[in-house]
């Protein structure tokens, strides 16, 4: 099992295209995340705060 690579021929300003998309997805992804975590720790909170009062 290895890895299989290809190589392309991607001309200076493509790739430089294709790298800033790339980031903008992988910061697009880390706000998603974030805010998924944020949500997630705000509900488990209620919860914790919920089955105290009981």
């Amino acid at each position: 099992m290895g890895l299989k690579t290809t190589s392309f021929n991607i001309e200076e300003k493509d790739y430089e295209l294709l790298k800033d998309k790339a980031f903008s997805m992988k910061k697009r992804v880390s706000d998603i995340l974030r805010d998924l975590v944020s949500d997630f720790i705000k509900v488990e909170k209620t919860e914790q705060e919920k089955s105290k009062e009981k």
